[in-house]
Formats: structure tokens, sequence, C-alpha cells
């Protein structure tokens, strides 16, 4: 099912505009290589079923930066940050060339874990910081969108049923918010609740589909309902739109909104790689994210 056409084409085209000679993609026109950006353009690339050459040279590109422990890091210089890695296994998805690069990441992403700390009655967060997610660096706490992409990832390759992932998805909705919804990763500081984004909600929700009752995130499909008609920027808008459409909750695609998150670039500069990938993929994803690796799902 392609939708919007001419919005397609244009998305693919900014993304294609970016493209480096060897294969990456930076965040923004003119900038340097990141793994994070190439890992979403050959994404949105296989979403839309476009650029299987590039996208191959992207993937190796990804590979070319693999550490022995199979980690892919923002960059070699810093590479306690490692959460690309769920994003290059998933960019690998369907590309037996690089299997081996993939479940090397794999194996790293079930050895990985964020900080935990035993809970105690007076914290003063109210989150279960016993539970394991992944963090966005090495030896720092576990947050809910690391842990939302490296459960992607597992599930994307057949290791959804792992210790590993049964735990985190406790730990996502043990951050869940009362009223719906979730942030970065904490629900109440000092007795106060904490506000929801439509970012984090989405990519959590995405997370858990299929594998958690409806019941037990009803709100925060609410929360996202409520939202979607005020998103002005991708990076919301596209999660947003992939998380309710990941529980069969799609909502029409409003023409004018996808339009006026587009125009923003007018004002405020060029929207990252990332973000623009994320918008052409909520376009080709009927059944939220993952559904991106399914070509029969797109008609």
């Amino acid at each position: 099912m392609v939708i919007m056409n001419d919005i397609t084409e244009t998305l693919q085209k900014k993304i294609l505009s970016r493209a480096l000679p060897d294969g990456g993609f930076p965040s923004k026109p003119g900038g340097k290589y990141r793994p994070d950006a190439t890992a979403w353009a050959v994404l949105a690339f296989s979403a839309a079923g476009v650029q299987e050459d590039l996208a191959n040279r992207a993937r190796a590109k990804l590979a070319a930066g693999q550490m022995d422990d199979g980690r892919l890091s923002l960059s070699r210089d810093y590479p306690n940050a490692f959460w690309p890695t769920a994003l290059a296994i998933l960019a690998w998805q369907n590309a037996p060339q690089h299997l081996e690069s993939q479940m090397r990441g794999v194996d790293f992403l079930l050895a990985a874990a964020g900080k935990t700390v035993e809970k105690i009655d007076d914290s003063t967060v109210a989150d279960d910081t016993a539970l394991r997610g992944w963090p966005w660096i090495e030896e720092t706490y576990s947050w809910v969108e690391p842990t939302s992409l490296a459960l992607l990832a597992l599930e994307a390759t057949g290791k959804g049923n792992h210790e590993r992932a049964h735990e985190a998805r406790r730990m996502l909705l043990d951050r869940q918010m009362e009223s719906g919804g979730w942030n970065y990763g904490n629900t109440k500081v000092f007795g106060q609740q904490l506000w929801p984004m439509p970012e984090s909600t989405g990519l959590a929700l995405n997370a858990l589909a299929g594998r958690t009752e409806q019941k037990n995130v009803k709100a925060s499909i609410l929360y996202l309902k409520q939202e979607m008609g005020r998103l002005r920027t991708p990076l919301s808008f596209a999660w947003g739109y992939l998380g309710l459409s990941a529980w069969g909750e799609r909502p029409l695609l409003n023409r004018g909104l996808l339009q006026k998150n587009l125009s923003l670039q007018e004002r405020y500069g060029e929207h990252e790689t990332e973000h623009l990938a994320l918008l052409l993929i909520c376009l080709h994803a009927p059944q939220g994210f993952l559904s991106v690796f399914d070509r029969d799902a797109d008609k």
C-alpha cells in the first residue's frame, strides 16, 4: 500500500541526496558518517523497496565498523556508546551476506545490560531499578528508547523469547505512566509523576506489540490517539503513528500534518536523516515498525 506518492518520493530523494561515496550517511547534509543515520537510511529504503544496491553498500559500511565483541558504537573513539548496535542488527535483517555480523551483534546485546540497583522502599524514584534493559552508554542505567530498540532487534532476529527480552519487557511495563505513555524512563521522582512523550510511547508500544495483552497498554494507546493531531515533528509523529499501527489502531494519514512536519525545515533547517527515514517508514509499515520486513504488508 504505497500512500501519498509525492511525499514518499520527496523523502526518498532527500535521504538519497545525503549518501556518502563510501555508502554511509550523515545525520545532516554535508555532515560526517554516522552509523545510526546509515542504519535508518537502510531501513527506510528497505521499507520503500528502493535503492537496494545503495542499501547493500550502507550495510557493508556498518559491518566494517563492527568491533570484535559484536558491538557497533557511535564512534570508535567512543566504544561505550554502543546503542547503534540494535539499529545495525535491524539494518542487516534479510541480508544473508551480513548474517554473521548480525548474529554477533545479537550475542553482544544479549550479554549487555544497563546497570541495576536493588529496589528500596524509600527510593526517590518509583521504578523497579533491579530490572535490566539496555542503556545508551555502557555502564549506565537502562532507558526506554535503547531498551525498545534492542527488543525490536531481538524480535526481528527470532530472539524475542529470550530471558533478557522477557525481563526488558517487564522493565518497560514498569516504566509506563499510571495515566498512560512513557518518557525517557522514569515515572515518578520524589513522588511527582513525570510527563509522557509521544516518541518514547510509540517506540515502547512497538517493542511490546504482540508480547503483552492490550489491556496492559490501553492507557498508552489512548494517550497517543489524543496526541496525534498535534504532533509537528517527524520523530514524534512517526513513532506515534507506528505505535498505534503496531496495535491495530492505525489512524488515517493526515496529508496536511505530514506536510507541516516537512515544512518545519524552512524555519529550522533540514531534518535529520534519521527522522526523514522514520517518516518514510511509517508510510510503508501498516502493522507497526517490524512490518517493514514484511514485503507483503505494504500492499
